[in-house]
């Protein structure tokens, strides 16, 4: 979590500096827990490894994907145009995930996994000053989500933090 404090708060200031956009997104996986549950913590745990596999495959090399703690991952798009393209790594995100995820379990058996992720977005400066709004600002935009009934996204662009 630290490291990725830290790179927020490194892309708000290059933000400011050079006058451009950045996005920060809030993933937090849908059914996660009934998988640690059914089948282990272990396999938990390899099933996020191969999350995290997956969300690194569609970003750039120079974005940030990160785990920062449960279920919940960030991913941090830097140099952005708009916020479009924060949609359209969005909607990637949900198609990988329509997909099984393939993790071998405790005992050896190959699995084959469904999980959800609930996304929430905020963009800055667009919708926040500074790293601490930003944050809060995709965490409530995926409580939204959440709310509205899971595996989406949302763009937090009127929440107050």
């Amino acid at each position: 979590m630290r490291l990725c404090k830290q790179r927020i708060d490194r892309a708000v200031d290059t933000a400011r500096e050079n006058d451009h956009r950045f996005a920060l997104m809030f993933l937090d996986l849908d059914g996660f827990k009934a998988i640690n549950d059914t089948y282990g913590h272990l396999t938990g745990d390899d099933l996020l490894k191969v999350i995290a596999k997956r969300l690194s495959g569609i970003v750039r090399e120079s974005d940030t994907v990160g785990r920062i703690g449960g279920d919940e991952f960030i991913i941090l798009l830097e140099h952005i145009s708009c916020q479009e393209v924060a949609v359209v790594i969005a909607r990637e995100i949900l198609q990988i995930f329509a997909e099984p995820f393939h993790v071998v379990s405790e005992c050896g058996a190959d699995l084959m996994l469904d999980v959800g992720v609930s996304i929430g977005i905020s963009v800055f400066p667009d919708y926040a000053t500074n790293a601490k709004e930003l944050f809060c600002q995709a965490d409530q935009a995926m409580y939204q989500v959440k709310q509205a009934g899971k595996n989406n996204f949302s763009l937090a662009d009127s929440l107050e933090c």
